[in-house]
């Protein structure tokens, strides 16, 4: 209920031709910028960014550029083949404040010290940006957020000093800087580093960095612009914490991999595996739904990767493991299930893990010798203790290497025998 309230409050808008630009007092009204802190849903875990026109006379407006609904036709799949639609709203300051205020995100200003004349052309700029023609972009998450629009914006209005300088390497790659707003988070951070391929991987400039509003805020804070004077004047003038959340996941600048989560993960599934099959009717239904549900997966995964506009999933070394190859493990499963096609279904799973395993082998060594540089090795560390104990002969989770028993000797077969003794004797 809490996030119908948000989503109602949030998208409040109204026509824009109801605040006339004109007879706007532009040397009293003031342009901030607005930063919100992480929210709880994975997709607000990078904060958001948006524009607030302070007016001395009437309501304050927010101009916000990342705005989408879950409703809007064939969303999902749409997303799937990696096509964002987001619009450019507006809506009045306060009530969107309140709302990120009720569900504890962080909320930072930043007046920026502009001239009359910048600000008329900033606030123009804004208007014209939200008519019907305009609203709509194609959102990506790392190149043309909701930061990115604004960060052109902001770099036009001040003649290019914003982006100036900002072509340098920041040493990080898009995944290590994603990994701070998620890394105290097992399960988000594993999701986030299983999809993201190995075009994630690379040095990343500072201006690239800015798709996150943390950064835009902080280069800011930095930009100097000239004061009319032959001098210069920073661009930020006044910078208010407006709400502080509390009790929120803490965001962890420079986090490295966590290695040893992954690894317990890892060893604690192989030794499921063990227990699962001592009960013999979860041995036989458990690989089936673990399959399927891996297939499953596997192909949306696959699809984004090879034939989506997801660039960032792309060329991903993680499809070895997730992938439609998965649906051998229910064939197999299901083989199992009777004694003529046992065997048969042994050997389908036995060569698809083993299979599974050697790959994971090369890749390690492909690392080793800088040809793979995608930094997966959290979701190899996973699956390599359930590989490695189908490998030993031990019962997995897929239960495929089922133990051999002898059959005890029918009373016929020992009569048979105390006969042939006797007569030997």
């Amino acid at each position: 209920m809490r996030k119908i309230i948000l989503l109602i409050i949030i998208f409040i808008t109204f026509s824009f031709s109801a605040f006339s630009t004109t007879n706007i007092n532009y040397e009293k009204t003031k342009i901030k910028l607005i930063v919100f802190g992480p929210g709880d849903e994975i997709f607000t875990r990078w904060g958001h960014f948006g524009i607030v026109i302070d007016y001395p006379e009437k309501k304050d407006l927010l101009f916000d550029y990342g705005n989408f609904s879950f409703k809007e036709n064939d969303f999902l799949k749409n997303f799937i083949k990696g096509i964002m639609k987001y619009s450019k709203e507006v809506a009045y300051a306060d009530y969107v404040i309140r709302a990120y205020k009720r569900v504890n995100r962080s909320i930072t200003t930043a007046e920026l010290d502009l001239t009359p004349e910048q600000k008329k052309l900033f606030i123009d700029t804004l208007f014209f940006e939200i008519e019907p023609e305009n609203k709509y972009y194609q959102y990506d998450q790392f190149k043309n957020n909701c930061v990115s629009e604004m960060n052109r914006l902001i770099n036009e209005v001040t003649d290019g000093t914003f982006l100036k300088d900002t072509s340098d390497s920041t040493n990080r790659t898009f995944r290590e800087t994603t990994r701070d707003y998620i890394s105290s988070n097992h399960f988000y951070n594993l999701l986030i580093m299983l999809l993201l391929g190995t075009q994630m991987d690379r040095d990343i400039t500072i201006e690239e960095s800015l798709f996150l509003p943390d950064n835009a805020l902080k280069q800011a804070l930095k930009t100097v612009i000239p004061d009319g004077n032959g001098s210069f004047k920073p661009l930020v003038k006044d910078i208010e914490q407006i709400y502080v959340s509390h009790d929120r996941d803490p965001i962890i600048e420079n986090s490295n991999a966590n290695f040893t989560y992954a690894l317990i993960l890892g060893v604690i599934i192989a030794l499921a595996s063990l227990i699962i099959n001592i009960i013999p009717i979860i041995r036989k239904i458990f690989p089936i739904i673990a399959g399927l549900s891996m297939s499953i997966v596997g192909s949306v995964l696959f699809f984004m990767a090879f034939f989506s506009g997801h660039y960032y999933i792309h060329d991903n070394w993680n499809l070895i493991y997730l992938s439609p190859l998965n649906i051998f493990i229910v064939i197999g499963a299901i083989l199992k299930l009777h004694d003529k096609s046992r065997d048969i279904g042994t050997k389908i799973i036995n060569w698809y893990i083993n299979i599974s395993l050697g790959l994971t082998a090369i890749i390690v060594l492909l690392k080793l010798f800088g040809l793979i540089t995608q930094q997966n090795g959290e979701i190899m560390l996973i699956f390599i203790p359930l590989f490695l104990l189908h490998y030993l002969g031990r019962s997995t989770l897929f239960s495929v290497k089922p133990s051999k028993t002898v059959d005890a000797p029918s009373r016929a077969s020992l009569d048979e025998r105390i006969t042939i003794d006797l007569s030997s004797k």
